[in-house]
């Protein structure tokens, strides 16, 4: 996906997700249920993302991609959580970009949270998934996402 969109280095642009075809994304200023992040539905030409439009930048992109990976995978189990994080992690932190910037010095974990544009709990999850640190605990404590039917969509597409 980034390879295609000539992405070669971080941040990774929301319009990696947003310019897909088929793909609408709407921020929506409250959520229909509360506590509620994000919600996805898959559609015959692609799929819609619902996101809280309160999130900060940082949980906005790696919530994007975590509903991004539901609708790729058309299913909000509870068994395919783990891997929406870890698809989120891996577009906005591939590996070999984390690793080098690690082989660099580049070890602070604020700092790789704004060099990535995720929230510090992502980085220090990543570091973790690729044996480069210890991590204290659960990461991003996040709603389960669903989606729930709206008879307004309040909301514009976003173009970021």
């Amino acid at each position: 996906m980034l390879a295609a969109s000539n992405i070669t280095s971080p941040p990774v642009p929301e319009t990696v997700v947003t310019d897909l075809p088929g793909v609408n994304v709407y921020p929506i200023e409250q959520m229909p249920v509360k506590g509620l992040l994000s919600a996805s539905q898959p559609t015959s030409h692609g799929g819609d993302i619902l996101i809280d439009n309160g999130l900060a930048l940082t949980e906005r992109r790696v919530t994007l991609m975590y509903e991004l990976k539901h609708i790729i995978d058309g299913s909000h189990t509870h068994a395919v959580e783990g891997r929406c994080a870890d698809f989120a992690m891996n577009v906005l932190m591939p590996a070999e970009w984390v690793q080098a910037d690690w082989q660099a010095g580049s070890r602070n974990v604020s700092d790789l949270a704004e060099r990535y544009q995720v929230p510090a709990e992502a980085v220090s999850y990543r570091l973790h998934t690729l044996g480069l640190r210890q991590h204290p605990g659960r990461w991003l404590n996040r709603a389960y996402c669903q989606w729930q039917p709206h008879t307004t969509l309040n909301s514009k597409r976003v173009n970021q």
